[in-house]
């Protein structure tokens, strides 16, 4: 079932209306958030955002440093069930 429409409506202009109200308003928050983070306290928010950076990128270092510790050892225990499907020494395929 289609819904007719009114005879006042016009479609192109709540188009139009919607895409000219998104750029203003995307320009006032890109106008704030610039604002904000030249501001005293937005550098501020800017080195605290760099030590957090540099202490996610040491976890990230440390937590690979273990993945390899566990695949290593996982792979030195998986070694000998290589064998496992074998029959008289010959493969089962």
């Amino acid at each position: 079932m289609l819904r007719k429409k009114p005879p006042f409506e016009q479609p192109c202009s709540c188009q139009t209306n919607n895409f000219w109200g998104g750029l203003v308003l995307g320009a006032l928050v890109g106008a704030g958030v610039y604002y904000y983070l030249t501001s005293k306290k937005g550098g501020e928010t800017l080195d605290n955002l760099q030590d957090l950076l540099g202490d996610l990128k040491q976890k990230g270092e440390e937590f690979n440093k273990k993945v390899r510790q566990v695949q290593s050892k996982l792979d030195q225990k998986a070694k000998p069930s290589a064998n496992f499907f074998t029959r008289h020494g010959k493969p089962l395929v």
